[in-house]
């Protein structure tokens, strides 16, 4: 069976949130975004002067009706960094026209959609000229600039505002990327299994190497190293945050009730004997005395029948 004909059965009932409500995905790319701080909804000169933290984006746009007159569109930013970062865009020709009055754009709403698509694959190709820059604010807004590198000043070409999404709607979009990763696992772990039988059937011999070999990469210290390395990089990525990680810092959804235990598991888990100090004495000193004292019984008795 080839890897075609695995894929729509294992996707079929993945759906994405995205497109429910008649969107059409027509872009997505990861950008690298500089993403900053910022307190007020304005940003001021002196906070689009500081530096932030550069992270890989993925921008999905979409569009609602017919490509030549699209009622409405949407831009999506998320991470894989932080999965609860989700931030939405929304315009329709309406809020277009009110955006190009106050911004002095000269295009229309239908050529809304390619220009962006242009300007995300200039900040791709070209990041020494183009780039992007997202300003977070505390109150669940966000602003992104496309700017441009004239060589002896920085020139803004276009601004565009976000809104963090909803608790509800994060966790579906979380859902949907855990689904599709679980999913191309499985794939990935049937195919495994077919390529196992099949060189099984044709040719045992080189599936035995094949497991010597990949026994001696297991047991090698690099390998033990590198596991122990992606471990601690496990735990620490699945510890539970606070309200100010993630990029951003108040940017995304807090993950206490999906990552976190219950009450109940902790306070068992915090209850639990292993926690409680043990005064055991040890064997070697128990057997020990026991030891001494059978010798001291020997030698008194030695020592009575001599005097005897």
């Amino acid at each position: 069976m080839s890897r075609s004909t695995i894929q729509p059965n294992l996707e079929a009932d993945v759906v994405d949130p995205s497109v429910v409500d008649g969107f059409a995905v027509v872009y997505e790319r990861v950008v690298d975004v500089e993403v900053r701080q910022s307190d007020d909804g304005d940003g001021d000169d002196d906070q689009q002067q500081q530096l932030g933290q550069l992270h890989h984006i993925k921008a999905k746009i979409l569009q609602l009706g017919y490509e030549e007159e699209p009622e409405a569109v949407r831009i999506e930013l998320s991470s894989e960094q932080d999965l609860f970062f989700h931030y939405a865009h929304t315009l329709d020709e309406a809020g277009f026209t009110e955006m190009q009055s106050r911004q002095k754009l000269m295009i229309e709403f239908p050529n809304y959609v390619n220009v962006m698509v242009r300007m995300l694959n200039m900040c791709i190709k070209q990041p020494q000229t183009h780039m992007v820059v997202l300003y977070v604010h505390s109150n669940g807004t966000a602003r992104m600039d496309f700017v441009q590198n004239m060589e002896y000043k920085f020139v803004e070409l276009l601004s565009v505002d976000f809104i963090q999404s909803a608790p509800s709607l994060v966790r579906q979009h979380i859902t949907f990327r855990y689904n599709i990763m679980k999913n191309r696992v499985l794939m990935l772990q049937q195919r495994l299994h077919e390529t196992h039988n099949m060189i099984k059937l044709k040719n045992p011999s080189l599936l035995l190497q094949i497991q010597q070999q990949h026994q001696q990469h297991t047991l090698s210290p690099h390998s033990a190293r590198v596991s122990g390395a992606v471990s601690a990089a496990a735990a620490s990525s699945m510890s539970p945050r606070g309200g100010g990680g993630g990029i951003g810092g108040g940017g995304g959804v807090s993950p206490r009730g999906v990552l976190r235990g219950s009450p109940a598991s902790t306070s068992k888990s915090a209850s639990s004997p292993m926690h409680k100090p043990h005064s055991v004495k040890s064997p070697s000193k128990r057997n020990t005395s026991n030891k001494s004292s059978s010798s001291s019984k020997k030698f008194n008795s030695k020592a009575f029948k001599r005097a005897n």
